[in-house]
C-alpha cells in the first residue's frame, strides 16, 4: 500500500507533469517541437513538487484501487474530484515561484479568457 502510493506520488506524478508540459508546449507553438527540450527542463522540479504535494491524496487513492469518491450521494472519478481544487490551489498559491509564465493555466489563454465572460 505504501509502496504503491510512493510510486504514484513520485514517478507517476513526474510523467504527468512532463506530458502536460509537452502538450502545452506543442499547443502554444502550433505543433512545432522546436525548444521542447528546454521547455521540459525549465522549472519542472518545483512543478513536480507542488503538484505532488497537492495531488498526493488522489494519486495514493488511485494507486490503491479507490477509483471514485462519494460526493453528496454522487460518485466522481477520483482524479476528477481532485482536479478542480488542486487547479485552484496551484493558480492561487503556488504558481508565483515557477519559472515559466502561464504554467498550469490554459494552454490557449485567449480561448480561456473568451469563455470566462
Amino acid at each position: 500500500m505504501l509502496k504503491r502510493g510512493l510510486v504514484a506520488v513520485t514517478a507517476y506524478n513526474y510523467a504527468f507533469v512532463q506530458s502536460y508540459n509537452t502538450a502545452g508546449h506543442l499547443i502554444n507553438n502550433y505543433l512545432n517541437p522546436k525548444g521542447l527540450g528546454k521547455a521540459l527542463t525549465q522549472g519542472v522540479g518545483k512543478q513536480w513538487r507542488d503538484i505532488g504535494l497537492l495531488f498526493s491524496p488522489f494519486y495514493i487513492g488511485a494507486a490503491n484501487n479507490i477509483s471514485h469518491l462519494g460526493l453528496g450521494g454522487y460518485y466522481a472519478p477520483i482524479f476528477a474530484a481532485g482536479a478542480l481544487p488542486v487547479g485552484f490551489a496551484l493558480k492561487k498559491w503556488f504558481e508565483k515561484g515557477w519559472n515559466r509564465p502561464g504554467s498550469y493555466s490554459s494552454p490557449m489563454p485567449q480561448y480561456a479568457a473568451a469563455g470566462a465572460h
